[in-house]
């Protein structure tokens, strides 16, 4: 389910972000050695902050955010940063029969800008959970679009609660395991969505209301699907 584009400095990062992942790094490497090197990066900041997670092998995906986002803070080293989407994985397709709709990982996406030599600098993080381990991933030079900012936005439908609206909705259900919390930028303005699903099907959840669609209300009424129709 992957995703809004990555993008730095237009086609350029394009390119950057195509190849840099197959060569992903692993090991505690500075954030500044990742800036240099100018290509995604695993690291490992503070995975102690997640054993309680990771020996549970079960996943919350509120915890995992909140966790996420203090994380960050520290990452940050308390500079203002973005909270972009976060990608949920289930362990089955939603359209097993045997789905239990319990969750294999936990991707939070986020950037941070800061002034650098008159200009700015840009990174984006990938931050990871599995019922094994927790991976930080950085993109140097590197911003996010198609979604508006999750920070201030309120949620009050929990993830748990989206699936169990998701499944109970008379809305065919897509052959995917994949689902996104993203705020997505269109015509309408609308509110923070639960996404499940692929490129061909999607069933979207208000994460305030929990009203239920088939259909992006980023684009309700307009003809025609946006760039990167799915996140």
């Amino acid at each position: 389910m992957k995703k809004s584009l990555f993008l730095g400095l237009l086609l350029a990062i394009v390119s950057i972000m195509a190849t840099g992942c197959s060569s992903c790094q692993s090991g505690n490497k500075k954030q500044e050695n990742a800036s240099e090197t100018k290509e995604c990066v695993k690291q490992d900041f503070f995975t102690h902050d997640y054993d309680g997670v990771i020996e549970a092998g079960i996943l919350n995906a509120e915890h995992i955010i909140s966790t996420d986002r203090e994380e960050m803070y520290l990452i940050a080293d308390g500079r203002d940063y973005r909270w972009f989407e976060t990608d949920i994985l289930l362990v089955t397709p939603l359209n097993d029969d045997g789905c239990t709709c319990d969750v294999f990982s936990v991707t939070d996406v986020f950037q941070t800008i800061t002034e650098k030599d008159g200009g700015y600098d840009t990174k984006v993080f990938m931050l990871t959970t599995t019922a094994k381990n927790h991976d930080v991933q950085v993109f140097p030079d590197a911003f996010y679009i198609e979604n508006y900012p999750l920070n201030n936005e309120p949620l009050s439908i929990s993830f748990q609660e989206a699936i169990d609206l998701a499944m109970q909705a008379n809305i065919p259900k897509p052959n995917s395991r994949n689902c996104v919390l993203r705020k997505p930028v269109g015509p309408n303005r609308c509110n923070a969505q639960y996404i499940f699903g692929n490129l061909h099907e999607q069933i979207y959840v208000d994460a305030v209301t929990g009203a239920v669609s088939a259909e992006n209300p980023a684009f309700f009424g307009y003809l025609g699907k946006p760039l990167g129709e799915w996140p």
